[in-house]
């Protein structure tokens, strides 16, 4: 085959073991397709797929570091290797992934929990946010067009106040933010880690319950 308008061209080997059959029809594995993306696209675009497939049971990160390890001297195999590393069946919709991705490359901060639920002190629900650095206490939030809806954007403030009252520090991300302005949304978290870093965590009033995987 040649180049073709709409068509990309992967020369690079594939074994039977990323192979799969599907309506008749030879593919490449879910697996492979994620690293796939990554080699092809880069992080974080990879990043998004792989989170999506492993949030749909599609595949297993023990499916995605068996493929991995099967492209050695494959061009764009070190994207491939950090999506594994990054990637989180936790993660709900791609604009958490991408915040992700910018929280932990960009910005160099510590990987955060992918929608962990945050409880008061005695065990009562207060909310699920989309990342959140227990040690620092500093939580991510993407906030999509539905939350600019009066009664979600109510919810919303109500929901912030409730997480700051118990000591966490929340930052909230727009679509606006992950592009044109994503050079000052790595700032603003790299500010505000360093200011939650110094606060007084005996007055901290929250605890933290992973998601489930």
């Amino acid at each position: 085959m040649r180049r073709q308008r709409g068509i990309e061209l992967d020369r690079s080997t594939i074994l039977d073991a990323d192979l799969a059959e599907r309506d008749g029809v030879l593919v490449t594995s879910a697996a492979r397709s994620c690293l796939d993306v990554a080699r092809r696209l880069g992080v974080e675009d990879g990043l998004v797929a792989t989170d999506a497939a492993l949030q749909a049971g599609a595949t297993t990160p023990a499916e995605l570091s068996e493929a991995v390890g099967r492209l050695a001297g494959i061009r764009g195999v070190p994207r491939a290797r950090l999506v594994v590393t990054l990637a989180d069946p936790g993660a709900e919709s791609a604009p958490e992934s991408r915040l992700r991705y910018v929280w932990i490359v960009e910005a160099g901060l510590p990987r955060p929990l992918a929608n962990p639920d945050v409880l008061t002190l005695n065990g009562s629900f207060v909310a699920r946010t989309d990342l959140l650095d227990p040690d620092a206490g500093m939580a991510g939030e993407y906030d999509g067009a539905v939350h600019r809806e009066l009664d979600r954007h109510t919810a919303d403030n109500v929901r912030e106040e409730d997480m700051e009252d118990l000591g966490l520090r929340v930052v909230r991300v727009t679509s606006v933010d992950l592009w044109p302005q994503r050079r000052h949304l790595v700032r603003r978290l790299q500010t505000t880690y360093a200011r939650v870093l110094t606060r007084d965590r005996s007055r901290d009033r929250w605890l933290v319950r992973p998601r489930e995987r």
